[in-house]
């Protein structure tokens, strides 16, 4: 069957117009085959691209059917003659010729060994001990270790309660007052929708503010203090930027904070009684630094035991330790 050939111009109609010239013929009895259509580019000045086709004569029908029966009597007696004889059989590679003394022969590209000598089965050469490596924790369980056991932030709480406190005991000036309300009517305002109520007093180190508003506490206390926790590291932080001097803020409302020092009194006073009765140290769970003062001084009168703090930064807590002279009379009493 006749080939196609290849056919360009700035159009379509131009580059099947050249196949007519080509082939000396008419267009309906060409077969074409458009591979670009062509364009014009931007502005007919940049990017422009020719059409380009394949044409060849279209064949009569009868004649297309005896060149493809040709081809196929072609391929058919070139597989025939590509066949095996029938009856034959492929022949079989020559067997390498055995070794001496039984060996097996080698493979091709094989490389020659010399001959093993023989050990006694249970021979084993002694190995020297290894150095015992210090076991190393792993990472998982080391962030598993430090990570708080309850759900509010404690790093936050660490550092706006363990910010100095103390080093100025005088009246809190006029200044840091007016400071204060101003961040905390900023804070609540979006929250409550309406300018709060507050008593704002302290010391040049440490400012106090008490949000009068009994209807939304809950919703600025937040689950287990998170939000009223939120609010105090902010305001904690918007001072420090603004003030020049260190000052801590503490922010109550709907008396949390005597809430949550009287649980941490109970706390306290129950771990107590643990330690004493099963004669072992038990632990709190991570406490800001005001928190662990609450511990201490809610035990410091108890002579059957002694507390102490442990840990670094956000992680520390208060390990309850009963004294030796009562465990060993609990003991001697069993």
């Amino acid at each position: 069957m006749s080939e196609f050939n290849t056919f360009t111009g700035k159009t379509v109609d131009d580059a099947i117009t050249e196949a007519c010239r080509f082939f000396a013929t008419e267009r309906d009895k060409l077969e074409v085959e458009i591979i670009t259509g062509g364009s014009t580019g931007i502005f007919g000045l940049m990017g422009k691209k020719k059409a380009q086709i394949r044409a060849r004569r279209r064949l009569d029908p009868a004649v297309v059917a005896l060149i493809e029966e040709d081809e196929r009597k072609e391929k058919a007696a070139a597989a025939a003659c590509a066949a095996p004889a029938a009856g034959s059989t492929p022949q079989e590679e020559p067997r390498e010729a055995a070794a001496p003394n039984g060996q097996q022969p080698q493979e091709r590209g094989q490389r020659s060994r010399p001959p093993r000598r023989d050990k006694p089965q249970n021979h084993r050469e002694p190995r020297e001990p290894r150095p015992e490596r210090p076991r190393r924790e792993h990472p998982a369980q080391a962030k598993a270790e430090q990570r708080p056991q309850n759900g509010s932030d404690h790093r936050m709480d660490a550092l706006d309660d363990d910010l100095p406190e103390g080093q100025d005991q005088s009246p809190a000036s006029a200044e840091l007052i007016a400071l204060t309300t101003e961040i905390m009517n900023r804070l609540l305002v979006p929250i409550l929708e309406q300018e709060p109520k507050m008593e704002i007093d302290g010391t040049a180190s440490r400012v106090n503010v008490l949000i009068q508003d009994e209807e939304h506490s809950g919703l600025l206390i937040g689950r287990e203090g998170q939000t009223l926790a939120a609010l105090q590291y902010l305001a904690n932080r918007i001072v420090a930027r603004r003030w020049k001097t260190p000052v801590r803020v503490q922010i109550n409302t709907g008396e949390y904070r005597e809430k949550q020092d009287d649980n941490l009194r109970k706390m306290a006073l129950y771990l107590a009684d643990k330690a004493k009765n099963l004669g072992r140290p038990q632990s709190t769970k991570p406490l800001s630094s005001y928190h662990r003062r609450v511990i201490h001084m809610a035990l410091q009168n108890d002579e059957t035991i002694q507390t102490r703090s442990k840990g670094d930064g956000p992680m520390k807590r208060v390990i309850i330790v009963p004294k030796r002279a009562k465990v060993e009379a609990a003991a001697q009493a069993q």
